[in-house]
């Protein structure tokens, strides 16, 4: 399994999760001895699109995972993704509201509002983590806007640096 970190300098990381699906991760300092986090976008379930993850998964990301994968098959695709996304499929796939109370760790959230990014899961994501901030919306458009995102994402990493030897 690849690394799933990439240091930036000066304590900062980045962690990737092992697939795309995965969009909305919040780590507590002690697994990882990170200082912060960014969440450029929350991908969640919209309760009117409950199976938009789902049927877009099994028609693209499934078929080439079992093509590249000779030790997987489609059942075995299906299932994890139903599991992932039918079943209890409210606010984000991959951790509990309880999970996010819980998070200690500085977030900065960007919010964004397109059918994988709900702006409600974003938003409730923000006002459930106890040391949360929000960017400005929409931050990506107009292009002018990215710059000062930027800059916000700067100062609040430089503002939530790890210290010690983390």
């Amino acid at each position: 399994m690849r690394s799933m970190s990439r240091t930036l300098g000066s304590g900062i990381s980045i962690l990737r999760a092992p697939s795309a699906t995965f969009g909305s991760l919040f780590f507590s300092e002690s697994d990882f001895g990170i200082g912060s986090s960014i969440l450029p976008v929350t991908t969640g379930s919209r309760p009117e699109m409950r199976d938009w993850f789902y049927d877009n998964n099994m028609k693209g990301w499934a078929p080439e995972l079992v093509k590249r994968r000779p030790e997987l098959t489609m059942e075995m695709a299906e299932k994890f993704l139903t599991k992932m996304y039918r079943t209890d499929p409210d606010f984000v796939f991959t951790v509990t509201r309880d999970f996010v109370r819980q998070c200690q760790t500085p977030v900065l959230i960007l919010p964004d509002d397109i059918p994988a990014h709900p702006y409600a899961v974003a938003m409730e994501s923000a006002m459930l983590a106890p040391n949360a901030e929000v960017s400005l919306f929409p931050w990506k458009e107009p292009k002018e806007r990215v710059p000062l995102a930027v800059r916000q994402i700067r100062s609040f990493l430089r503002a939530h640096r790890p210290t010690g030897n983390s």
